[in-house]
Formats: C-alpha cells, structure tokens, sequence
C-alpha cells in the first residue's frame, strides 16, 4: 500500500507539467511540524488554474497519509501570500484504511531566489475509521520552487 501511494504522489508531480505553469512555478519540499502524527512529510505544491494542488506524503509508524488540497493564494504584501485550502486525506494504519476532510489557513513568503516558507494549520474531521475533529495541525513549510 505504501509503494501504491507513493507511486500516486509522484504521478502528480509527472502528470502536472501537463498543466499549464503559473509564474510562480512547481515546489518541492518538506514539512515539519505536527502533521499526522508524522515523522517525515514531503510537500508539494503544483499550480492549476488560479489556485494551486497543496500535496503531502507523510510517513509515520506503522503507515502513511496522503493530503490532497486545493488552495487559493492572495497577496498580502510584496512577495507574502495568505492562502486558504480544502482537500482530504487517505491514511493507513497497518491494515487499516482513513479517510478525513482537512482545511487549511497560512501565510506563505517567496524568496527573490528560489525558496518558498510557509506556516500554517490544518485542521481535519475524521470520516472514515478516524473520527473526530483533530485541531493539531500546525506546520513549518520549506520548499524549493521550480
């Protein structure tokens, strides 16, 4: 299962260049922070239509969790964004399968080089075999911009 959605996460990033690039271009990167109970996340951002695709690959204990969002991006000031986001999440747990509806809120600065760092929160509502309403998602975004 782990190989499959590992596949799935990198297809995004092949299929998107499909898509026609914003200015601001692909990112790629990493997130620190309390994300599903995540050791290590990889973040991702590709650009589609006025918005963006918010992606995340997180590997944790005894399984994995994908993050799908779709974000809008308003700017604040010269080179700082708010961006506001929907999406879901797939996690497995050994055999188990979940499902949640995730938000998020954050503020995001592009460098004049090509780096991106972000913070921001996302809260999540378990549907499927994690219920619950989970308000623990704070985290640090660090990502290079193609």
């Amino acid at each position: 299962m782990r190989k499959v959605l590992f596949i799935l996460f990198a297809s995004l990033f092949v299929l998107a260049g499909e898509l026609k690039a914003q200015k601001n271009g692909y990112e790629l990167g990493v997130r620190f922070g309390d994300t599903y109970g995540s050791s290590l996340v990889i973040d991702g951002m590709i650009p589609i239509g006025s918005g963006r695709i918010h992606a995340d690959l997180s590997f944790w204990d005894d399984g994995l969790t994908l993050a799908g969002l779709y974000n809008w991006q308003f700017p604040v000031v010269e080179s700082l964004y708010f961006y506001p986001g929907v999406g879901a999440t797939l996690s497995t747990a050994g055999s188990e399968v979940g499902i949640g509806a995730v938000g998020e809120v954050g503020l995001e600065y592009k460098f004049k080089f090509p780096l991106s760092i972000g913070l921001d929160w996302r809260p999540v509502i378990g549907l499927v075999n994690y219920s619950g309403f989970h308000a623990d998602g704070l985290g640090l975004n660090v990502r290079y911009r193609f």
